[in-house]
């Protein structure tokens, strides 16, 4: 891991600027543990326990939160976990201190079941978050080209689609390049950004029916 340079003092929100500094499991966790001190989200009166836990995978750090709770039955709590989850090396690994918890995340998952579970859907959905922002610098190049409205009465879907194909979809409500980066059956995910956000990576799932030519 790289040396990090001096931050600013915890408690402070700053706004993201890029980072070139790799943060490690105790920085997202700490970080997260202070904004659920700082903001009092653990202040609820049914929560009797909780427990807070991290792992970078594949590029993606997620943060899991476990609460027990209260219920009405005495003696009965009931667990539920929570995860967040950032892109490690993203915009958002300059901040020393969250304004809410869920600050710069790119997903956010929920369980009810058990901790291994929660960490099992988390990481399913970071694999297909790795597969997304292996693209990434395509896409914003992508985002900024100039691309006229699709036209649902004058222009024709393709026949025909493949793996890393580059396609017009409607997104946002308006017209976006994307690329596909998977097959879903017999759906297409493409992958895309918009000109105003250079940080996050957005996918559709659709039929061939609504991918247009790029051109």
């Amino acid at each position: 891991m790289t040396t990090e340079t001096i931050a600013p003092e915890i408690g402070e929100t700053q706004s993201p600027t890029v980072n070139t500094n790799v943060r490690n499991e105790s920085f997202y966790l700490q970080r997260f543990k202070n904004c659920v001190d700082d903001r009092g989200y653990a202040n609820h009166g049914r929560i009797e326990d909780t427990n807070f836990s991290c792992e970078i995978y594949k590029g993606f750090a997620i943060v899991t939160w476990q609460q027990e709770w209260n219920t009405p039955t005495q003696g009965v709590t009931r667990k539920t976990f929570n995860n967040y989850v950032w892109e490690v090396g993203g915009v958002f690994d300059n901040l020393t201190s969250l304004g809410w918890i869920s600050q710069g995340c790119v997903a956010t998952g929920y369980g009810a079941v058990s901790l291994e579970q929660t960490i099992k859907k988390a990481r399913k959905k970071v694999d297909l978050l790795a597969e997304l922002y292996k693209h990434k610098q395509e896409l914003q190049g992508l985002s900024h080209a100039n691309q006229r409205r699709i036209s649902y009465q004058n222009d024709t879907p393709l026949y025909n689609a493949l793996v890393g194909d580059v396609v017009a979809i409607s997104a946002f409500g308006r017209t976006r390049l994307g690329k596909i980066v998977k097959l879903v059956g017999s759906r297409f995910v493409v992958a895309y950004m918009t000109p105003s956000n250079s940080h996050d990576v957005h996918y559709k799932t659709l039929p061939l029916t609504h991918l247009y030519p790029k051109d």
